[in-house]
């Protein structure tokens, strides 16, 4: 069976995005595949068109989980394949709304509701992900245990931002993230979803609005809450199609 795929660099946290769908067994089949062919991609997607009028496409990642960075790509992948549109609905694994996305070949961002976010005692809860947020630093294996201790490990995807203040609006990332049904745990290059639980927990303790967080890879990605929603966009590095068989 030929596969057809793209790999997208979201500013870090490289992914890769699978046209077609696929049994839930399958997706974990060429998820290991293509990860371990494409030793910079940290995860993968799964891309279908969808017969709602009111949606774009559908987004499924191989544990379920939710993730802003696959999402940003995938907004910046059907502009580039040619869409004569910048704005989309994506339904997302992990989340019961459909996403909001801004994209070009070269920026993306998105856009979710508030009240999606929780909060509480360092641990900021995202449909279908959930982080706890650390100014101490630490290693894969640190990360794991304390994500176990705090019994996360069950949820589909689960992380540890640790975090350090860089000036007044910027700060600066170290992400963990474990998925639980693929079996991967990575010290991610970029996070999406880690930089909203991060700009969600400021908001709530010192009602900061605007934010400038720098990734692993060096990229500084932007959020900004107001009017009840979040947004967090960031660059699109590249996109490069490929293709294997499965």
């Amino acid at each position: 069976m030929k596969i057809n795929y793209f790999i997208i660099n979201p500013g870090g946290n490289i992914t890769a995005i699978v046209c077609g769908k696929f049994t839930k067994k399958i997706k974990l089949k060429i998820t290991k595949n293509i990860l371990k062919i494409n030793p910079t991609a940290e995860q993968v997607g799964f891309w279908t068109n969808t017969k709602n009028k009111n949606l774009d496409a559908k987004l499924e990642m191989a544990g379920g989980e939710f993730c802003g960075n696959a999402l940003r790509s995938l907004g910046a992948l059907l502009t580039y394949a040619g869409n004569n549109k910048s704005n989309f609905i994506i339904k997302s694994s992990g989340m019961k709304t459909p996403v909001k996305i801004n994209s070009s070949e070269k920026f993306s961002s998105i856009t979710i509701n508030l009240e999606l976010l929780k909060y509480k005692n360092n641990i900021c809860s995202i449909p279908g992900i959930k982080y706890f947020l650390s100014e101490k630093k630490f290693t894969k294996l640190s990360a794991k245990s304390e994500l176990a201790k705090k019994n996360l490990l069950i949820n589909k995807a689960s992380g540890v931002i640790s975090y350090e203040k860089i000036n007044e609006k910027t700060y600066k990332i170290s992400p963990i993230v474990y998925v639980r049904d693929t079996e991967t745990l990575y010290s991610e290059s970029a996070c999406a979803s880690g930089t909203l639980a991060l700009a969600y927990m400021s908001y709530i303790k010192t009602g900061m609005k605007k934010m400038y967080v720098r990734q692993p890879s060096g990229s500084i990605f932007e959020t900004v809450i107001g009017n009840e929603k979040i947004e967090l966009s960031g660059p699109i590095l590249g996109i490069e199609k490929k293709m294997m068989l499965a």
